[in-house]
C-alpha cells in the first residue's frame, strides 16, 4: 500500500526529484533505431544506467524487453524464461518484491474482448545495463502474480508499482469516461492467484473525441505521491496531498502535462525519468515501419 503520509510536491523543479511547476512542450530525446519497436506499449527508465529506457512491445511479440539506448538503438533483449507473453501492455520500475535490487515490472493484462482469466503481472530483475557493451540476456528470475478482477475481466493497459514494490494498482481502459483503480490486496507471494480489490473510480482525462479518453499507460513517482495517466489525448499527472492517496483519485485535479503530441498518433506509454523531476513518452507506429520519437517533457523554469 502507498504511504498515506506522503507528503507534498517540493517546492521546485528538480528539488526532492519532483517538479512543482508545469511541465515544458516535449522535446526529441531520440527516434527508435529500425522496425523491432514499432509497437511500443510500455516504457521505464533505467535507475542503473543513466539514459536507458526499458520498452516492450504490444500483443504479438514474445515475451522480452527491451534495453534503448539514449541514440534510439536497441543495446539488447532480456527474456523472461518459461512466460507466454498474451497481450503485454505497460512496464514500470520498482524494487523487486523480495527487496533485492531493481525489477522490471510488466503487466500482461490486454484484453480488448474482455474474456481473458490469465491475467498477470510479472516482475523480473533488471540486469546490469552498460550502453558500450549490454548484450541479450535471459531473466535471472520471474516473480508471477496472477489475478482476477472483481466484476469479471477488464481491459488494462496502466500499471503502477508501489516505491517499495510491494504492491501494485491497474487502471481499466473503460469506454464510459471513468477510470477505475484496482489494487492487489496484499502480500505479493509468487504464483498465488488473488482477486483484485477496487480502489477507486474517478473521471478519466482528455478530449472527449474518437476514444480520447481512453487509459493507454500509468506511472507512479518514484516518491508515489503523483501519478501519470496516459491517454490517446494527452498525458495528466494527479498530484497527491499529504495523506492522500490513490484511494483519494476521485478528489484531485489533474494537471495537463501535454496534449498530443500529434507525432504520437497511439501514444501508450509513459513514464518518470529516473530522477523523478522530467516526463517521457513514446508511441506505437500505426504504419509499422518504426523509427517513433522519444519525447521528454521538462520542468518549467
Amino acid at each position: 500500500r502507498m504511504p498515506a503520509d506522503a507528503g507534498p510536491p517540493a517546492d521546485a523543479a528538480g528539488t526532492g526529484g519532483a517538479c512543482a511547476r508545469t511541465y515544458a512542450a516535449p522535446r526529441v530525446l531520440a527516434r527508435l533505431v529500425g522496425a523491432e519497436l514499432a509497437e511500443v506499449s510500455g516504457v521505464a527508465a533505467s535507475r542503473f544506467a543513466p539514459g536507458v529506457l526499458w520498452m516492450h512491445n504490444d500483443s504479438g511479440d514474445t515475451a522480452r524487453l527491451f534495453a534503448v539506448g539514449p541514440d534510439g538503438a536497441v543495446l539488447g533483449r532480456l527474456t523472461l524464461p518459461g512466460v507466454t507473453a498474451v497481450d503485454f501492455e505497460d512496464l514500470a520500475l520498482a524494487p523487486c518484491p523480495e527487496g533485492a535490487g531493481d525489477c522490471l515490472w510488466v503487466a500482461d493484462t490486454g484484453d480488448n474482448e474482455r474474456v481473458r482469466q490469465d491475467a498477470v503481472v510479472y516482475a523480473v530483475p533488471e540486469p546490469p545495463v552498460r550502453v558500450a557493451a549490454f548484450r541479450d540476456r535471459v531473466a535471472s528470475r520471474v516473480w508471477r502474480f496472477p489475478f482476477t478482477w472483481p466484476g469479471g475481466p477488464r481491459d488494462s493497459e496502466a500499471l503502477a508499482v508501489s516505491p517499495d514494490g510491494q504492491a501494485f494498482y491497474l487502471l481499466d481502459k473503460d469506454l464510459g469516461g471513468q477510470t477505475s483503480v484496482f489494487a492487489h490486496p496484499g502480500p505479493l507471494v509468487d504464483d498465488a492467484a488473488v482477486l483484485l480489490r477496487l480502489l477507486a473510480t474517478f473521471p478519466t482525462p482528455g478530449v472527449d473525441f474518437d476514444n480520447g479518453r481512453q487509459v493507454t499507460a500509468a506511472a507512479l513517482h518514484p516518491h508515489g505521491d503523483r501519478l501519470l495517466v496516459r491517454v490517446y489525448t494527452g498525458s495528466y499527472e494527479y498530484r497527491l496531498g499529504p495523506g492522500q492517496t490513490l484511494a483519494d483519485l476521485e478528489a484531485v485535479a489533474p494537471a495537463r502535462v501535454a496534449l498530443g503530441p500529434l507525432d504520437e498518433p497511439q501514444g501508450e506509454a509513459i513514464t518518470y525519468t529516473a530522477e523523478g523531476d522530467a516526463v517521457v513518452t513514446v508511441s506505437e507506429d500505426p504504419t509499422l515501419a518504426g523509427g517513433q520519437p522519444v519525447h521528454r517533457y521538462d520542468c518549467r523554469d
